[in-house]
């Protein structure tokens, strides 16, 4: 299992200083496997392509047509992206697109909407600034959805940002 870059700024210190400001390598070693081992039991995990495919099927399943499915796969979201927390960048950025997509559904926008309107979804959204824009112009171009539950959600999904943003 390769190590994060932030596991790797950890592990190393600053080697051009020379041999005293670098770690014993049987430290270096020691300090690696106590980190891969806290990764392990906090159930981190590095996506490969199966569970890239999985997870990108299961963001789309937040947006299907039917309500049992979409709820289904709301209550999933989150234990997954415990599990593999840099695909949510990705899951979101795919969310977010459809709000400013003039061809999805109805379905497609509660799902986004209630997505995204999850605390922790939020506050990811918060503190990644493309997210951030993307959840902004996906806000501005959603002015085509003219029925008024669609638009009381997504006033609602602003508000759930700005309350979050503020805390």
């Amino acid at each position: 299992m390769p190590l994060l870059r932030s596991d790797r700024q950890i592990v190393h210190r600053n080697w051009e200083k020379g041999p005293e400001d670098s770690y014993p390598r049987e430290l270096l070693v020691s300090r690696v496997h106590a980190l891969v081992g806290k990764r392990l039991d906090a159930g981190v995990f590095e996506e490969d392509t199966v569970v890239v495919e999985l997870l990108d099927k299961l963001g789309a399943m937040c947006m299907h047509e039917y309500s049992v499915v979409r709820k289904k796969a709301q209550k999933m979201l989150p234990a997954a992206l415990k599990r593999f927390p840099r695909a949510a960048p990705r899951l979101y950025s795919a969310m977010l697109a459809r709000l400013r997509d003039s061809a999805s559904t109805k379905g497609a926008i509660n799902g986004v909407v209630y997505s995204l309107q999850k605390s922790s979804a939020l506050t990811r959204i918060a503190k990644h600034w493309k997210l951030t824009h993307d959840l902004l112009v996906g806000l501005l171009a959603s002015q085509h959805f003219d029925e008024t539950k669609v638009q009381i959600r997504l006033a609602e999904l602003w508000n759930s940002y700005v309350v979050s943003r503020v805390k």
